[in-house]
This record gives structure tokens, sequence and C-alpha cells, in this order.
């Protein structure tokens, strides 16, 4: 809809604002508000279209301004907001980016894909073209849409008919976490065993994550299979920030003591569930991936965003036990995050992880081992 003086409550509840120059028809100035998107936002998204001189600089820099005021403004309270964002100690981040180069997590193409992505009229050839040209990326989305987790029939080989099959709304959330690998790749070679465990128990989560979110009926869309593969993603930055000292304070051993952030935080001045949370707060990844990284082994502070961290840490505690050394066998009823979500309304949760998290924990380990084979 054109507004071409939209009031504040316009501006708010829209998820896409366009600024576009009706004699310029190339220049298409687009706010997105789609990576902060929840279960409940509706297929169709509300675009407000603001026409505007785009030779008027200040005029143009005037609207991104107010646009900027009334969101903040007018943003309900968060988790994130009730829980101000950790410190990370500057020599951790010095570290960090002295082996990223760049703590920006996406390259520029799958920047501009994730864009064509969220917007309401996404055409899927030119993301298709767009995605392609990073063969990383294509290749990430290529073997998710083609493994059983996604019920594939058979082989694609068409990056256009994996979106169609995967949907756009995975396909967002797959660029996502296709960037974690591309990260997860520069830990020091003599760390490679230490990543290899990292990367696959992310997938772990992932895979019964998604799986649990269909047990429970959630509802959510694909954000649980990226917030799997982030959820413990601080020890991987652990790993490239300080390889000195990561392997004595983290034994990978997947135990996950009570006191397990009370040990990093003595050591390192943050535990892993923050530091990976500032790094999905500091790329703007939607509040939900920010919740569930903080909160997975405290989920109950999560805020509106409980449900979701429940169903990371329900999976995570799962994931856990397949990459412990062999010996008891798994007991559901440890399990607290599904009594957790019992308890915030998922109607007889500990009843039915019980009966099919047997078959779950069988499935999971060759389905992330194809996963993470690519």
């Amino acid at each position: 809809m054109i507004v071409p003086i939209p009031t504040d409550e316009q501006i708010r509840s829209a998820h896409v604002i366009a600024l576009f120059d009706p004699h310029l028809p190339e220049y298409h100035m687009v706010v997105v508000d789609t990576m902060n998107r929840t279960r409940s936002t509706p297929k169709e998204l509300a675009v407000v279209d603001i026409p505007v001189d785009s030779t008027n600089a200040v005029l143009v820099a005037q609207w991104l301004d107010q646009i900027g005021k009334v969101r903040q403004a007018l943003k309900l309270p968060s988790a994130g907001d009730r829980n101000p964002a950790p410190d990370v100690p500057a020599r951790l981040i010095d570290a960090l980016r002295r082996t990223l180069s760049n703590l920006k997590m996406l390259p520029e193409d799958a920047q501009q894909a994730l864009l064509i992505a969220s917007s309401p009229d996404c055409d899927i050839a030119s993301l298709a073209g767009i995605i392609q040209r990073d063969l990383r990326l294509t290749a990430f989305i290529l073997r998710i849409a083609n493994s059983t987790l996604f019920g594939a029939p058979r082989p694609i080989a068409s990056l256009h008919r994996a979106i169609i099959r995967i949907g756009i709304g995975r396909v967002r959330d797959l660029i996502i976490a296709s960037s974690l690998e591309a990260i997860s790749s520069k830990v020091s070679p003599a760390l490679q065993s230490a990543r290899q465990a990292l990367w696959k128990h992310g997938f772990l989560t992932s895979i019964l994550a998604v799986r649990l979110n269909e047990l429970f009926a959630l509802g959510f869309e694909g954000e649980e299979f990226t917030a799997g593969l982030l959820h413990d993603f601080g020890r991987t930055l652990i790993l490239i920030a300080d390889p000195v000292n990561a392997p004595h304070i983290d034994p990978l051993d997947f135990i996950d003591p009570p006191n397990v952030e009370a040990r990093e935080r003595l050591h390192l001045g943050v535990s892993h569930a923050e530091f990976g949370a500032w790094f999905a707060e500091f790329n703007e990844l939607p509040d939900e991936l920010v919740a569930a990284t903080r909160f997975h082994h405290r989920p109950a502070d999560a805020g509106e965003w409980l449900q979701f961290a429940s169903l990371i840490s329900a999976a995570d505690h799962a994931a856990n036990w397949l990459q412990r050394v062999p010996g008891e066998a798994y007991d559901p009823a440890t399990n607290t995050a599904v009594a957790l979500l019992e308890e915030s309304g998922t109607k007889d949760a500990k009843k039915r992880f019980a009966a099919e998290i047997p078959g779950l924990l069988e499935e999971a380990p060759a389905l992330a081992d194809a996963l993470t084979s690519g």
C-alpha cells in the first residue's frame, strides 16, 4: 500500500517499508523487519511504500531516522531487553576479529539472498540465481533439501526445486545456518576433532528440535533447525578466540553440569551461551535465535521465548546423551525442559516425549552423519 505520509502505527506494524522514487524506477530502498518475525507473523506481510525524492538526501535520511525511532520507541520488550546483552571480554572479541577478519557472519551474496527471501513478493528464480553465486550455500541447501529430515521422496539437483520443496521460510533460516559452517571452518587445525564434534552436536540438536517441534505441534517453521545449530556455537567461537585454553575449559564430554556456565565465566569472563548470544545479536539475528542461544541451559529465563528456548534445551539434552561415552540408557524424566514445555501449555509433553524419544534417538545419528558429510 502506498502511503505518502504514513502514521507511526503504520510504520510500526509494517513488516517491509519501501522508499521509492516515482520518477526513478531503479530507486527502491527497502527496510525489512522480517528478521524479527515470529511463528505468529502472518504469511502475507504488511508492506508500506513511501514515495520520496531520492535525489533529496536530507529527506531520505529523515525518513530513515523516523522509521528507526518509531520502531525503537514502540518495540515491545523482549527477553533481551529484560536481560541485557552480556559483556564479552575485549580480548576475545579482538582474537575473534583477527581470525575471522569480519565479525559479520553473512557474506555479500548471502545478505542479498536473505533480503530477497524476506520480500513479500519473493521471486524464486531470482533467489536461486543469487544463492547459486555462493557454492557453499548452494551445496548446503541442496544437502538439507535432499535429506529425510524434510521427507525428501527423491533426489533433487535443481536449487529452484529445492527452494520450492522446503519453502522460502526455511531457506531464510538455512542461509543463516550455512554461514555458521563457514565460520566453523576457521577453527585451528589442531582442534579439528573438537570442531567436528561440536558441528555434529549442532546437527543432532537441530534434527531433534525439528522432530520435537513436529511431535508437540509447536508450529515453528524452520527457526528451530537454525537454533539447533546455533545454540552451542559459542563453544566454537571459544575454540577460535582462545585455542590454547579452550580444551582445558571445555572437555567436550557433553555432560554439561549445572555449573558449566559459571565455570566458563570464571576462566573466560563469559559463558559459551552468552558468547554465542552476543555474536547472534551482533549479527542482528532474530530475537528467538538470540534467546534460545543464551538461555538453552536455563529456558525458564527466556521470557516471551520460553517455549522456543525450552524446545532447543530439550533437544540439546537428548543430543548430549548421544555423544557421551556409552553407558546408562537415556532417561526421559531427566529432561527438565520437556517438563517446562508441559507446564507452559504443551499437553502431555512428558508422556509423548517418553514414548517417542527412543525412536528419535535411533534416527538422529545416521541422519546427522548424512547432513555433515557434504
